[in-house]
């Protein structure tokens, strides 16, 4: 039987790392994006797509919260091993940072070489992206920022770069985009007729004397 280990060290939280580790049908976004170019759930199996062609079908032994460790086996697929068993696991190092250990054991050996390979780029890729992976709220707000929606105070998204207000309507459907209570533009979108002067967006009263 064949063992492989990759272990590295990561500059992010434990918590951090595990939170993309334990999300388990989402590996080629959260783990090895490029690497991998799909994953899907089937029941309690992962069926993962690399970028070279080949496709597995794992079965997801466990996800321990406690440990941060997740054990899968291949069962199926283009490799057919006799025997396979890994499991990826996050520890806490000094600084705040992650170590994460990466195990596997194969037969027959001649599948350790193209496994150790795979694993060593997937380490590389691994590396990078879960050094700056965030946590849920993190993550969502890096999607925000990726899609160009950050939006400002009291603000709804309309389209890519605008907000609008709710305001009066003219015509079935139409939404008047006008600025904020405050006169601010915080989105840095395009505002229609304000409450003031007509067609001037500006707040009543503004430049008289």
């Amino acid at each position: 039987m064949a063992h492989i280990t990759k272990e590295f060290l990561i500059d992010n939280s434990p918590e951090n790392v595990w939170e993309a580790l334990r999300e388990v049908g989402a590996v080629h976004r959260r783990l090895v994006p490029g690497f991998v170019t799909d994953t899907r759930m089937e029941a309690d199996t992962r069926i993962v797509t690399f970028a070279n062609g080949v496709v597995v079908h794992e079965l997801i032994v466990d996800i321990d919260e406690a440990a941060r460790r997740v054990a899968y086996a291949v069962v199926g697929g283009s490799m057919a091993p006799k025997h396979h068993h890994a499991s990826m696991q996050v520890l806490a190092d000094t600084e705040g940072r992650s170590r994460f250990v990466w195990t596997i054991d194969v037969t027959p050996d001649e599948l350790a070489a193209p496994i150790d390979e795979m694993a060593e780029q997937g380490t590389r890729i691994m590396r990078e992206t879960l050094r700056a992976a965030p946590g849920p709220a993190g993550l969502r707000a890096a999607r925000a920022r990726r899609a160009g929606r950050k939006l400002g105070a009291g603000c709804r998204p309309y389209r890519r770069g605008e907000c609008a207000r709710p305001g009066p309507t003219r015509g079935a459907g139409r939404t008047r985009r006008r600025r904020r209570p405050d006169g601010g533009r915080s989105c840095g979108g395009r505002w229609g007729r304000g409450p003031g002067r007509r067609g001037s967006g500006r707040p009543p009263g503004a430049g008289r004397s």
